[in-house]
Parts: C-alpha cells; sequence; structure tokens
C-alpha cells in the first residue's frame, strides 16, 4: 500500500466515527465539552482498539479448538471485551477529569470513547481491501465496505456506548447508586452488540441489522433528550 493510499484508507475510515460524532455532539448543546477533551476520549477510544484485539486473539487461541469460529459463546465473550474496555477507558482515563462534571458526560464520552473504538476498526477493515483505491479498481468494493461500517459497527459502537453513559449519567443525576446503574447499562450494551453480532452472521440483507439499531437509536435519542433536560 502506498503513503497516498495509506493516508485515503484511514482518512476514509475515520468518516463514519467523525460524522456520528458531529451528530451526537450536538445534543450536548447546553454546555459543550472541550474539543481538547473530545479528541482526547476519541484517541483513548481507538488505542482501546488494540488492546480489545490483543484479548480476543489470547481467548479466540484459547477457545477456538474447542468452540470453534463464531460459536456464540465466542460472540458473548468478544462483545463482553469490548464493552468492558470502552467502558474502563472513560472510567479510568477520562471521568476523573474536571470536564466530566455532569451527568451527561458520562453520555457523551461513552459515545466518543466507542466511536474512536470504530474508527480503528474501520481503517482494518479498510486496509484488507489490498487493492488500488487510486486506480478505482476496487473503489466501489471500499465505499460498500465504508457503507456498512457506517450504519452497522460504527453505529453499534456509538449506541452501546451511549446505552452505558445514559445508565451511568442517570445514576449519577438521581443520586443513585452508580455501580448498579453502570452494570446495567453494561448488560444491555453488551446484550445488543452479542445481538448484532448474531444478526450479522445469519440474516442475508443488512437491511434488517441496520433497521435494528436504528430502531435502538430511537430510544438512545430519547435518553440524551432526557438527561439534557436536567442539565442545569
Amino acid at each position: 500500500m502506498s503513503a497516498v493510499e495509506l493516508i485515503a484508507t484511514i482518512g476514509l475510515g475515520l468518516l463514519p466515527s467523525l460524522t456520528w460524532m458531529v451528530f451526537y455532539l450536538q445534543e450536548d448543546n447546553k454546555h459543550p465539552e472541550p474539543l481538547g477533551m473530545v479528541f482526547y476520549a476519541f484517541v483513548v477510544g481507538g488505542l482501546m482498539t488494540f488492546l480489545a484485539l490483543v484479548l480476543q486473539i489470547v481467548f479466540r487461541g484459547a477457545l477456538g479448538s474447542a468452540l470453534g469460529a463464531n460459536h456464540p459463546f465466542e460472540l458473548f465473550l468478544f462483545a463482553v471485551v469490548e464493552e468492558l474496555i470502552k467502558f474502563g477507558a472513560v472510567y479510568w482515563f477520562i471521568s476523573s477529569r474536571k470536564e466530566f462534571d455532569e451527568p451527561l458526560d458520562a453520555m457523551i464520552y461513552m459515545v466518543v470513547v466507542g466511536l474512536g473504538f470504530a474508527a480503528v476498526e474501520n481503517i482494518a477493515s479498510l486496509g484488507q481491501t489490498t487493492t488500488s483505491l487510486i486506480t478505482g479498481i476496487n473503489q466501489i468494493a471500499k465505499l460498500e465496505i465504508l457503507a456498512l461500517r457506517f450504519f452497522g459497527a460504527t453505529l453499534l459502537h456509538s449506541l452501546t456506548g451511549a446505552i452505558v453513559g445514559s445508565h451511568w449519567g442517570k445514576a449519577i443525576e438521581k443520586w443513585r447508586e452508580v455501580s448498579k446503574g453502570i452494570f446495567t447499562g453494561l448488560f444491555i450494551a453488551i446484550l445488543l452488540h452479542v445481538i448484532f453480532n448474531y444478526l450479522i452472521l445469519i440474516t442475508g440483507p443488512i437491511a434488517w441489522v441496520i433497521s435494528f439499531l436504528v430502531f435502538v437509536g430511537f430510544f438512545v435519542i430519547s435518553d440524551f433528550e432526557d438527561l439534557r433536560a436536567h442539565d442545569a
């Protein structure tokens, strides 16, 4: 892959995440987060992708021979790894900072970390298409992958992050046991992630998977509105 192709691949890989990030950040229009912190969270999320990959390789090596590829338990385990790592990134690297000062921030930073995570996955997926983007030989194939990642995995990571952040933020807002709110959010996010992975494997038309995510998205937007309404 030439330098020009590499730059194009990185740019295209970032595009779905950046587009969704602009959409979500518009929901935080009362007290928008500093762009420096948003960038920091995005980078942290991207770096977490490599940790998740290492753990998934280890688990696949340990269980692959016994279960086989794409076994339901493997899909569950991979979803658990990714969702826990994304939450851990926000909890350990962001929640203790002074910018994390209102319940809605839990939702915003979980989404941004998830989009950073998805961006690295997008770049890797596009990079696997080795024929030249510049000559146009496989340009359509790359754009198809990009479209599927935009409405598929990238949207998924933003939604699961938003779900965890929503329950976390509501627990903070209502002075409830925060750990219980986080656990509930993680449980729902992991379940959503597993269903997505399973649908990708068993359904033919990707439209069914996208419709499922869009359906979930309506509830997520409602959660944003709920937290924003109580944002002082």
